[in-house]
């Protein structure tokens, strides 16, 4: 029985594993491993961004290798800090979320909610949820 190597697994067995990892292991770990990871990071376009102020600074960095229309999942929340999404549409260019088929937004305030669906093609969602910022006094 020959053995086979990680790296001479077919294309689809790749992103089948990287179907179970977040977007900072496959960009910043995997990615500079091997020069044919990097090719099979670059062409992946099923990544599952979670974006909230704690990992802003790490979102930095993947935005320099991620491209957004490899972007299929998307969570944005305010949880910690209220000026997460504006800090978001700082660092991606919108229009380019062309695969982007989940939308979650946790905590959002109703001006952000209006700059989200402004801002997003909403037609190629099959999933939206809204997790509204309970807060009473949140319209400003």
């Amino acid at each position: 029985m020959a053995d086979i190597g990680f790296l001479s697994l077919p294309t689809e067995l790749h992103y089948r594993i990287f179907d179970y990892a977040d977007a900072q292991t496959i960009l910043i770990s995997v990615r500079r491993t091997f020069k044919r990871l990097k090719e099979l990071t670059d062409d992946y376009d099923r990544f599952q961004l979670s974006f909230s102020w704690q990992l802003a600074m790490t979102i930095k960095s993947l935005v320099r290798v991620i491209r957004s229309e490899n972007i299929n999942a998307l969570t944005l929340s305010n949880k910690l800090q209220k000026n997460t999404i504006n800090v978001f549409f700082s660092l991606f260019d919108k229009h380019h979320f062309t695969r982007l088929r989940s939308l979650t937004l946790v905590e959002i305030h109703d001006c952000e909610l209006a700059q989200v669906l402004k801002n997003f093609n909403m037609t190629s969602l099959t999933s939206l949820s809204i997790k509204p910022n309970e807060d009473k006094h949140s319209r400003t």
